[in-house]
Order: structure tokens, then C-alpha cells, then sequence
């Protein structure tokens, strides 16, 4: 039997992936859905209780979420195909 998506249940994170309550590892109290999600992709696993062979102590994640962060562009852009290719050098091959 499932909780409904909106009720809070315990899972333990041994990742350091960001949660709607806090970053992990360690235990913590999110909604249904997103603990589903976090278990599904191995992120996490039903509990308070770190899996067994969980190795070391889990750390905070010191980093913090930086909203104003602007992604580096790649060089599949649309800028690039715009501006010509950056192998591009105007002369034909010898």
C-alpha cells in the first residue's frame, strides 16, 4: 500500500542531491512523491536507517544552491552554428 503523494514520509539520502526540505545525505521527511522519486532512482531508500555497507558518515553538503547561476553554454549552441564553426578559418582544405 502507498501513501498519498502529498504525505510526509522518512527516507535516508546517500547522495548530496537537493530535496524540498534540505540537501543530503542523512535522513529526511519529504513528501510521498518525491521520496518515490528520490528511492526509484537510487538516491535514497525507505527509513531513517542508512542502507547496510553505507560507508562513512554522511556530511552536509557544504556548497550552497546558488539561484543567479548562469549555465556555460556547449558547443552544440545555436550561437555557434550562427557565428560559423570556431574550426572554421575561411580556407580550403590543402
Amino acid at each position: 500500500m502507498h501513501a498519498p503523494p502529498d504525505q510526509l514520509v522518512t527516507v535516508y539520502l546517500t547522495t548530496a542531491v537537493r530535496t524540498s526540505e534540505s540537501p543530503g545525505p542523512g535522513p529526511k521527511t519529504l513528501p510521498a512523491a518525491e521520496a518515490n522519486a528520490l528511492i526509484y532512482r537510487k538516491h535514497a531508500v525507505a527509513g531513517d536507517q542508512p542502507p547496510r555497507g553505507f560507508a562513512g558518515t554522511p556530511e552536509p553538503s557544504v556548497r550552497r544552491f546558488d539561484d543567479d547561476h548562469q549555465a556555460h553554454g556547449s558547443r552544440h549552441d545555436d550561437d555557434h552554428q550562427a557565428h560559423g564553426s570556431r574550426h572554421d578559418d575561411g580556407l580550403e582544405n590543402r
